[in-house]
């Protein structure tokens, strides 16, 4: 075989490799459509990950911090993740709000870094 012909085998295998094995843009959007729907509904936002660890560990001022920290990055959430921001606020603040009523410092911590942050 000449050069010639094997540069246009070449050139047939790597074009149909290329465009044969690639999805279309429909059927790459209805597989990926069930999985952030999968994605959204299992446990708390990624983001408030490491809130639940701090509230878990009694760390409720290291929670709060994170949480005030969330809500003044203007970030954009979805309705649940707001849901889940709105219930892990809550759980800091009631558990805080328990911790201090035995002398807690670190509860009383959050509860003033709550209750500065929150509108009046």
């Amino acid at each position: 075989m000449g050069r010639k012909t094997e540069f246009g085998i070449a050139a047939c295998g790597a074009a149909l490799f290329l465009f044969g094995c690639s999805k279309s843009e429909d059927e790459g959007r209805t597989a990926a459509e069930p999985v952030v729907k999968t994605a959204e509904t299992k446990g708390p936002a990624p983001a408030l990950a490491g809130v639940n660890d701090s509230l878990k560990s009694g760390k409720f001022d290291d929670a709060a911090a994170s949480l005030l920290e969330l809500q003044a990055s203007g970030r954009n959430f979805t309705p649940k993740e707001a849901a889940d921001y709105r219930k892990a606020m809550n759980e800091a603040y009631t558990r805080a709000l328990e911790a201090a009523e035995k002398g807690d410092k670190r509860a009383e911590a959050a509860i003033q870094m709550i209750r500065a942050a929150s509108p009046h």
